[in-house]
């Protein structure tokens, strides 16, 4: 079972609303947008997947992800939270 508490983190949030923001794009742009390793990045999308807020597809040698429709309301109602607490 995965605690959804890690939902709260900074890196966390940051993928999240990357992906809100920018729709489907690859795991290697997201980490360097991000300024993140690849193992971090792939490590939380493992998460947000099994938690069904993500879903990857590998397209040849490259894997893209976006958000799922729980994703983006997950991803709006964290954007909503941090907003009000700003």
């Amino acid at each position: 079972m995965i605690k959804s508490d890690f939902l709260y983190g900074k890196l966390s949030k940051n993928i999240l609303f990357f992906l809100l923001n920018n729709g489907e794009n690859y795991l290697t742009l997201i980490a360097k947008k991000l300024n993140i390793n690849y193992s971090a990045l792939w490590k939380h999308v493992n998460k947000f997947e099994k938690l069904g807020l993500i879903k990857s597809e590998r397209k040849g040698r490259i894997r893209f992800v976006n958000l799922t429709p729980k994703g983006i309301l997950v991803a709006n109602h964290l954007k909503e939270i941090y907003e009000l607490i700003k």
